[in-house]
């Protein structure tokens, strides 16, 4: 991995400016056509998926605390967000979730 490619560099900018430079830099790698990929929104969820993964691996590795169960928590928010403006925006390419889709579980597998 080359330097930036982690873009661990953007940890300390402005949000704002990391979400530009990230962009940018996703341009830079993939080309400044038109959107070639799938819905914004549908990458949205698989990356809030990947965030979740993340936060778990973190919490397996370093422990369960407050902070990342707090952490997990709002990005059980924002996937069921995301899947709500799924369900809105492309109805036709969503179906509605089954059983207790929307528990949170902790890091330990217990519902909670």
């Amino acid at each position: 991995m080359t330097p930036g490619e982690d873009h661990a560099d953007l940890i300390e900018v402005d949000i704002l400016k990391a979400m530009r430079a990230k962009f940018e830099r996703g341009r830079e790698r993939h080309g400044h056509g038109e959107w070639v990929g799938p819905p914004p929104l549908v990458c949205a969820h698989d990356e809030a998926l990947d965030l979740l993964v993340y936060l778990d691996q973190e919490s397996r590795n370093a422990g369960e605390d407050e902070v990342m169960v707090e952490l997990m928590r709002k990005t059980l928010d924002l996937i069921q967000g995301v899947r709500t403006a799924l369900r809105i925006r492309m109805p036709q390419r969503v179906e509605p979730p089954h059983s207790a889709d929307c528990g949170l579980v902790s890091p330990t597998g217990k519902p909670d």
